[in-house]
């Protein structure tokens, strides 16, 4: 058996479904509606595309924008429908189950063999921040954001973005490595 030298790349990954254990390889792939992701999508992407989401909702849209930017500037990223999502640290996966998720929900260790891309996601949400039209270009301040986030930018500590928090888009198999205990 040969022996690696290169350590391979940890993350944490805050289990908001329940569903992870150890050993396990993530995510499962869903169908992919039309012809757009011939592996299927993840669990994420299947929350987007197949749970009777309408173009009227914000987020959804934002997804749709997120994926059509991508894929024409940024083809060599991985799509945020098929990716499985981490933090780079626990302390981020801690801040991101306070402002996503419960408690109760588990945080584990994951690993990958690739590094993935790494964004900030309130990138993400800036697209539906509310502003008088007077005060910017919303158009043109949303695709800026598109691009920040694939081009790995910050939000610039602008405090209308709340707190910053990377998010980690991993292209499966994703080895699930134990369970965190948190002190």
């Amino acid at each position: 058996m040969a022996v690696s030298l290169f350590a391979v790349p940890t993350y944490f990954h805050v289990d908001r479904c329940g569903s992870l254990q150890a050993g396990t390889i993530e995510p499962s792939r869903y169908p992919a509606p039309g012809k757009l992701f011939d592996g299927g999508v993840s669990r994420h992407g299947t929350r987007y595309l197949h749970h009777n989401q309408r173009l009227t909702d914000v987020s959804t849209a934002l997804e749709l924008v997120w994926e059509l930017v991508r894929t024409r500037c940024y083809p060599e990223k991985p799509s945020r429908y098929t990716a499985f999502y981490a933090c780079r640290t626990l302390d981020d996966a801690i801040a991101f189950r306070s402002a996503y998720g419960q408690p109760s929900d588990s945080i584990w260790e994951i690993e990958s063999q690739q590094p993935g891309h790494i964004g900030d996601m309130s990138l993400v949400r800036a697209g539906s921040i509310q502003a008088p039209p007077e005060e910017n270009d919303r158009l043109g301040d949303a695709l800026g954001f598109v691009h920040a986030y694939w081009e790995g930018h910050d939000h610039e500590g602008n405090p209308a973005f709340g707190p910053q928090l990377w998010e980690v888009l991993l292209t499966p198999p994703i080895t699930v490595v134990r369970k965190v205990d948190e002190l």
